[in-house]
């Protein structure tokens, strides 16, 4: 059966107009189009491009104009093609599906830093808590933490139950880390 969604649809890579094209699929092909290689016309065939695995999974593209190459994120050309420029303040969002390499363009949107980190906590992605690779602490750590400290225990013997400094247990206490607990 097919939907709406399914029927894919391509534009031109804002800026790389007539070389570029992004489809609402999160595909990037260049176009076919004459070039002048010297005195000589040349057919440059049209091809789909291979992504680039770039930061935290996100998948990107090389595009060259004028013998200047640009690595470009895919989910930020679907945007820029489909929706307009990023607003002021604003970045991309993966939402609902929070994979990184989802580059459809009903899983994107343009949001604020604060609406994705929102998004982060509501499918279990940030980088919060355990999950955080710095973390020396897990989740049943830091409330037995706050249990000992109000029993009186001391934060410098809790410290070093747990082999971490006076300042991490001070930092847990006052909120500053852990708050989600």
């Amino acid at each position: 059966m097919s939907t709406h969604h399914d029927s894919e649809a391509w534009r031109d890579v804002p800026g790389y107009e007539g070389y570029y094209q992004v489809s609402s699929h999160g595909r990037v092909k260049s176009v076919e189009r004459m070039v002048k290689f010297g005195n000589q016309l040349r057919t440059v065939r049209g091809a789909l491009l291979t992504p680039l695995l770039g930061s935290c999974g996100h998948l990107k593209v090389s595009l060259s104009r004028n013998s200047r190459m640009r690595h470009q994120y895919i989910h930020r050309l679907v945007l820029e093609a489909f929706v307009g420029s990023c607003p002021d303040g604003m970045e991309c969002c993966h939402f609902p599906d929070r994979d990184p390499s989802n580059n459809r363009l009903e899983n994107l949107r343009w949001g604020t830093s604060k609406d994705n980190a929102e998004d982060m906590i509501l499918h279990g992605t940030s980088g919060r808590g355990e999950r955080n690779s710095a973390a020396k602490l897990t989740e049943a750590a830091v409330l037995l933490v706050r249990s000992w400290s109000l029993k009186g225990i001391t934060q410098k013997s809790i410290a070093y139950h747990f082999g971490v400094s006076r300042a991490t247990i001070g930092d847990i206490l006052a909120g500053r880390t852990w708050r989600h607990l």
